[in-house]
C-alpha cells in the first residue's frame, strides 16, 4: 500500500503533466476537454480521489507558480513529519474551544427542551433531565418518565 507521501507526490506529478493551458476538466464526467477562449483564464483542479471537477479550487493560470510552491512546501512538511509547518501552509488553526462548548451546550439544552415540550412532561422531570450532561441519558430518562398521554403526543 502506498504511503501518504507517495500518493501526494504521484498526484503532484500528474498535475504538473496536465496541459492545463489548452485543456480543462469537464465537471460532468471528469474527462479532459479542449478549452474555449471564454474559459482560458481558469484552471480546474480535478480531485484525484473522486474524479470530479472541483470548481471551488479554480485558480488563475498566473497562479500556477504559487500552486507549485504550495505543493512543494506540502511535500516537504510531510517528508519532515512537521504538522505545524503543514498547518501554517494550509492556514489551519485550532477551533475556539470556548465557542464550541457554548454551541454544544446550546444545542443540548434546546434538544432537551424540545423533547420535553414534545412529550408534554411535568416541570419536575424537566428539571432533573436538564442536569444530565449526556443527551442519550436525557432521552432515556424522558422516555422512562412519560405517561400514556405523552406517548400519544409523541406518536402524532
Amino acid at each position: 500500500m502506498p504511503s501518504l507521501l507517495e500518493i501526494l507526490q504521484a498526484f503532484f506529478i500528474w498535475l504538473k503533466n496536465q496541459n492545463c493551458k489548452n485543456y480543462k476538466v469537464d465537471p460532468k464526467n471528469g474527462q479532459m476537454v479542449l478549452r474555449t477562449e471564454k474559459d482560458v483564464g481558469l484552471i480546474y483542479i480535478m480531485d484525484p480521489f473522486n474524479f470530479n471537477g472541483n470548481t471551488a479550487r479554480a485558480i488563475n493560470i498566473d497562479g500556477k507558480k504559487q500552486l507549485d510552491c504550495l505543493l512543494r512546501q506540502t511535500i516537504e512538511a510531510v517528508e519532515n513529519n512537521n504538522l505545524e509547518s503543514f498547518r501554517s501552509i494550509m492556514k489551519l488553526t485550532e477551533p475556539d474551544k470556548t465557542r464550541n462548548d457554548e454551541a454544544n451546550e446550546y444545542i443540548n439544552k434546546n434538544i432537551t427542551k424540545g423533547i420535553a415540550e414534545l412529550l408534554n412532561l411535568r416541570p419536575h422531570i424537566n428539571e432533573r433531565v436538564s442536569k444530565i450532561p449526556n443527551i442519550n441519558e436525557r432521552i432515556t430518562l424522558l422516555r422512562e418518565n412519560s405517561t400514556p398521554e405523552d406517548e400519544e403526543i409523541q406518536n402524532k
